[in-house]
């Protein structure tokens, strides 16, 4: 996609950039659905899009094998999951809500297994 030119100065700018503010400023890899997982190599990268009239919005890519996500804050093994007030938070950016009998189950789950 980049040449490595282009690519060397995109990581010198982040390089700059983290120097400055101690915040990871990329560049970040590309991703796709046949991208591999970063974390497990699986290539089966997924994510949920909803159609909206005048555009496509785009939630982030998840590893459905390992969990891991490209929003930190749904990634299972840093913050997805079940959540504290019972609901669970997919890789996929998806809430299900506390009261569904999905993520009672995996509430319950993740009960047994802390113990």
């Amino acid at each position: 996609m980049f040449d490595k030119e282009m690519m060397a100065a995109l990581e010198a700018d982040g390089e700059k950039l983290r120097s400055l503010t101690g915040e990871d400023h990329g560049p970040w890899p590309v991703i796709t659905d046949t991208s591999p997982c970063p974390r497990c190599d699986e290539r089966e990268l997924w994510r949920e899009s909803a159609d909206v009239g005048v555009g496509v919005i785009y939630g982030p890519y998840g590893c459905p094998c390992c969990g891991w996500s490209e929003a930190e804050e749904c990634d299972l093994e840093k913050g997805g999951g079940v959540q504290p007030d019972g609901s669970y938070l997919d890789p996929f950016g998806g809430l299900t809500p506390s009261t569904n009998p999905i993520a009672i189950m995996l509430a319950q789950e993740a009960k047994k297994e802390t113990i």
